[in-house]
């Protein structure tokens, strides 16, 4: 095997010696992808999800719910009543934020329990 200085002027090569170049960085090529050493990323195509999201004032809506929530403040029983409304609205975007379907009863509190940073 030849051994070649690590800067090479490929424009001072002759048309043979380019030639030659070329085929010995094939031949390396060849060799190193017979070998398990190199690493080869496998090309995966995604199907990209698509949620039908609520709009910028529903999702502040949510937000100020999910705040009340975790500060155990309050929430009127028709802002409640909204949420169920939304969640059954956008069932996909509420299951892939992790958000709670109701906020009666035992889910919202599991919620708080699991979900939320504590302070």
């Amino acid at each position: 095997m030849k051994k070649i200085s690590k800067e090479i002027s490929i424009e001072s090569l002759s048309d043979h010696a380019l030639a030659d170049l070329i085929k010995m960085a094939m031949d390396e090529f060849q060799r190193r992808l017979g070998t398990a050493s190199i690493n080869t990323v496998k090309s995966v195509d995604i199907e990209p999800v698509v949620l039908h999201a609520p709009s910028d004032s529903e999702v502040t809506f949510i937000n100020n719910c999910l705040r009340k929530l975790r500060e155990g403040n309050y929430i009127h029983a028709s802002m409640k009543d909204t949420w169920r409304e939304k969640a059954r609205k956008y069932p996909s975007w509420f299951s892939a934020k992790g958000y709670p379907d109701d906020l009666r009863g035992s889910a919202s509190k599991h919620y708080v329990d699991y979900f939320t940073e504590k302070e």
